[in-house]
């Protein structure tokens, strides 16, 4: 059987089968390890949106990797930035297997057209704004729910669910800044996470806009939609935390919000967001019983001893609290951002390729600062994240449950590997 699009994504780099069971294709700002199978999204949404007019198929090489791979006019492959190489190699497959398709790239972050283009038979790379571009090429008119129909939905843990896309701000280290943001229709998206709530093995679905409550208003008609009839995780930013907001969410399934700390000296990242914020959406979110989760980050150029202190007694002040933690990464200097103009000269890596696969899903510097070198940000690095966890565990011997106990093997496990990871560079 002949298909007008095929949509592929890619079998998990061989090289890494034993320490990653998914590789993360979305649009998120970061690419994280995962424990296990994830839901290619994407790849679903635009699935769907061209099921209305062609016969299409989807194919998830990560869960099936030895399903044979149809013809068709048409392939529109998934890539991330930093398994490139391994994921691109499937575009030769098809180029040889069937010469005159034409082949599409979806890349996270949305990096790199030029040199994919140089090195790979693709002939498009759909860039920002995605769903816009990938309805221009296929002369698509309208959204639709997404084709999880198309694969085993009971393969997968971890489900993430677009509601919405783009972000209109313009942090320095984001690759996915400065774009229009929208929302799906609220039925859609609610369907299409109802859907996976049912058929997958996911405990939580992960909304993956990240500005679900950049409007409160449509936020709260969505909450009132999913009516608690699974439980959600969203991102958000720390200025959308008004209380009868974030209660109207926790009333209607949500657990966890995941908001954007990033440093204490916010206006240097251009974030739009004050301190005052985070420390509100902390106790905010502590008061009505949802999990706060801070990510900040560690290694921007004009960081140093002085500004890790600072990092820690702002980091005090929001780790108070029963249902707040937080997590510290290395910012990554995406060549689409302003981070990269700052500290392109500075790079330790041949070309931008070396640097994300040097990266690869690891949490380490990719550039020395303005007053620390790698090794030196390292350690610091260290001792902050050390710094975070004691914390956590202070609050979790003072309230204390049994239940607690199942899961402490898990934490220590994982707490000694990345000890034992770092003391090894």
């Amino acid at each position: 059987m002949t298909y007008d699009i095929v949509f592929i994504n890619p079998p998990i780099p061989a090289t890494d089968r034993g320490k990653f069971k998914g590789i993360y294709r979305e649009e998120c700002c970061v690419g994280l390890k995962k424990d296990g199978p994830i839901l290619p999204s994407l790849l679903c949404w635009f699935c769907g949106i061209a099921e209305q007019k062609y016969k299409v198929a989807l194919l998830d090489l990560q869960v099936s990797p030895y399903e044979s791979i149809p013809q068709a006019k048409y392939y529109v492959v998934s890539a991330s930035v930093y398994t490139l190489k391994e994921d691109l190699a499937i575009t030769k497959e098809l180029k040889n297997n069937f010469p005159s398709c034409r082949i599409a790239v979806v890349v996270q972050p949305p990096v790199l057209e030029r040199w994919i283009k140089e090195n790979y038979p693709v002939d498009y790379v759909i860039g920002q704004p995605r769903v816009q571009k990938f309805m221009q090429l296929f002369n698509l008119k309208k959204d639709a729910p997404s084709a999880y129909h198309l694969i085993e939905l009971n393969k997968y843990t971890i489900t993430p669910v677009y509601n919405g896309m783009g972000c209109p701000f313009d942090c320095i280290f984001c690759a996915w800044a400065r774009t229009k943001h929208f929302y799906r229709d609220i039925d859609l998206a609610v369907n299409d996470a109802l859907y996976v709530a049912n058929e997958s093995k996911s405990r939580m679905i992960y909304f993956i806009d990240p500005n679900t409550l950049l409007f409160p208003e449509w936020a709260v008609n969505f909450a009132k939609e999913i009516d608690n009839r699974f439980k959600w995780h969203i991102d958000a930013r720390a200025d959308r935390n008004e209380y009868k907001l974030l209660q109207e969410l926790a009333k209607n399934g949500c657990t966890k919000i995941t908001y954007g700390l990033e440093t204490p000296e916010l206006q240097k990242v251009h974030k739009g967001v004050k301190l005052e914020d985070i420390l509100t959406a902390a106790k905010n979110c502590d008061e009505i019983g949802i999990y706060a989760y801070f990510t900040t980050l560690f290694g921007f150029p004009w960081d140093s001893w002085e500004t890790q202190k600072l990092h820690k007694r702002f980091l005090e002040k929001i780790l108070i609290y029963n249902s707040v933690t937080a997590n510290v990464a290395f910012p990554v200097p995406h060549p689409n951002t302003v981070l990269y103009q700052m500290v392109k000269n500075r790079l330790p890596f041949s070309t931008i390729i070396d640097m994300y696969e040097k990266l690869r899903y690891r949490n380490e510097p990719a550039f020395p600062t303005d007053y620390l070198s790698i090794p030196e940000l390292k350690r610091a690095y260290e001792d902050l994240y050390y710094f975070i966890h004691e914390k956590k565990v202070k609050i979790l011997l003072n309230n204390f449950k049994l239940r607690y106990l199942r899961h402490i093997p898990k934490y220590i496990r994982t707490k000694i590997s990345h000890f034992l990871s770092f003391r090894s560079k």
